[in-house]
């Protein structure tokens, strides 16, 4: 079994032993994981210093039409992120863990692609269904 110290020494016969073959991958996932965290805490950065639209009061929208009025709960928006932002970041720390604990395999770094996507994924449904709920109301 190999502890913490041996995990990213190259293994005998690696890549990484003879020159002009390709260099270990073995300290990626920090890169996605540090990835993950800046993509979390953009999202939140965002909505948070995100102004207020000067939209129109309501005597203004009861006159100017049927769609003035309707647009996206911004506070909903931001719980949507806040959530997916939290669940981003233990993602980044579950591919951490996986990384130093299941090195070679390549599970961490795909936990993190995949867990990128979701995260769009999860903002894209997440702005869709509170389009669609505005327009029902």
């Amino acid at each position: 079994m190999q502890t913490v110290s041996k995990l990213c020494r190259p293994w005998p016969g690696d890549a990484a032993d003879r020159p002009g073959r390709a260099a270990n991958l073995c300290h990626v996932f920090w890169a996605l994981a540090l990835i993950l965290l800046a993509f979390a805490g953009f999202t939140v950065i965002v909505v948070r210093l995100r102004r207020p639209a000067s939209g129109a009061d309501e005597s203004t929208a009861a006159t100017a039409g049927p769609d003035v009025g309707r647009r996206i709960d911004l506070e909903q928006l931001r719980g949507f992120v806040y959530v997916g932002a939290g669940a981003l970041a233990l993602l980044a720390v579950a591919v951490i863990l996986m990384g130093l604990f299941a090195n070679r395999t390549g599970r961490a770094e795909g936990l993190a692609v995949l867990g990128f996507f979701g995260y769009l994924a999860y903002l894209v449904a997440a702005t869709v269904v509170l389009y669609v709920m505005s327009r029902r109301s």
